[in-house]
């Protein structure tokens, strides 16, 4: 399962954050959390997400990379889950 806090601090003032949790015998145990590379505060990372088999795709609606409010795309790929 896929969980996101578009306004985590986990990282500076809240660019956001993303955890993977996997179900296990002993019930659902973290296995990932994920921030952006070049967060900055109220990015937004991880406003929307979804995950397909081993694969995350997340956005950051808010990031100023390319101009105000432009966002950016993010893709991870998973060897194992």
């Amino acid at each position: 399962i896929l969980l996101t806090a578009p306004a985590s601090l986990n990282v500076g003032a809240g660019p956001g954050s993303m955890y993977l949790y996997r179900e296990t015998s002993a019930g659902w145990i973290e296995q990932q959390i994920f921030v952006p590379s070049d967060g900055a505060p109220q990015d937004a990372f991880g406003f929307h997400a979804d995950l397909s088999g081993r694969v995350a795709l997340t956005g950051s609606w808010r990031d100023d990379d390319a101009g105000p409010d432009t966002g950016s795309a993010y893709f991870y790929g998973f060897n194992e889950l």
